[in-house]
């Protein structure tokens, strides 16, 4: 049996933590439901034999100055995590979040794509369900998604 192991590299506010209660009676989806949530997550073409020896980074606060001038309005939240694919080797992941729904997410994912394609390092970006990404943290295997 593998174990997983996961390193997660993020800073977190104070807001993150502040519960926001929600109107059930209002036409807005649960921002919080999972069917309702849709992450971007941002891979690169190579894994790494040790955490650190890729610039996540940097990757990730070319991604935040990106968001800042493009999407300053949606507050998206950016982090960093070190998925361990095999004993020796590491996958970098830059996650952002959260979309309120598929269209936004994959709207985002191909425009950051293609903000992101003249890097030497070769990002792609992925969109998908809050529930899909518990599945491939759990599982630590992103052939699950079959992308």
């Amino acid at each position: 049996m593998t174990s997983l192991k996961i390193l997660f590299l993020t800073t977190f506010t104070l807001a993150s933590f502040i519960a926001i209660p929600v109107d059930h009676n209002s036409s807005v989806s649960d921002p919080n439901d999972p069917e309702n949530t849709f992450y971007v997550l941002v891979t690169f073409e190579k894994k790494v034999h040790q955490p650190g020896s890729i610039d996540l980074t940097g990757m990730k606060n070319t991604i935040d100055s990106y968001n800042a001038a493009q999407y300053g309005d949606q507050k998206l939240m950016s982090s960093t995590i070190y998925l361990e694919s095999t004993e020796f080797s590491w996958q970098p992941i830059v996650i952002i979040r959260r979309f309120s729904d598929e269209a936004k997410a994959r709207s985002y994912s191909g425009k950051l794509n293609v903000h992101l394609s003249s890097r030497p390092d070769h990002p792609k970006s992925m969109y998908l369900t809050q529930q899909q990404y518990r599945s491939v943290i759990k599982a630590n295997n992103f052939d699950l998604l079959g992308k």
